[in-house]
């Protein structure tokens, strides 16, 4: 994983804001916390360590967002629209 281009990097903060506001609509009770780690923005790492991702580019936490958005079987259409578009993603980095 490289560094993103502005505009890229810019996209897909904008789509991260978007699925945030979905799920802000969807579930007004919950925290901002919790949003976070309900789409696992925040979360365990493999070694339950709480995850550092100060320096993660955007487009992995996209990616990330939309991996646990799907393995949880939950529907929201930016995400939809992003897994079946395959945006933001290159080559063999898709979305699952």
């Amino acid at each position: 994983m490289g560094y993103l281009n502005e505009t890229k990097r810019q996209e897909c903060n904008r789509e991260i804001l978007k699925i945030l506001e979905e799920v802000i609509k969807k579930y007004p009770d919950f925290r901002f916390g919790q949003i976070l780690w309900f789409l696992g923005i925040n979360g365990r790492d493999g070694k339950n360590r709480l995850r550092d991702i100060f320096y993660e580019e955007p487009d992995v936490t996209l990616r990330n967002i939309c991996s646990t958005v799907k393995g949880n079987h939950l529907s929201y259409e930016t995400v939809d629209y992003l897994v079946k578009h395959n945006k933001f993603v290159n080559g063999e980095e898709k979305i699952q």
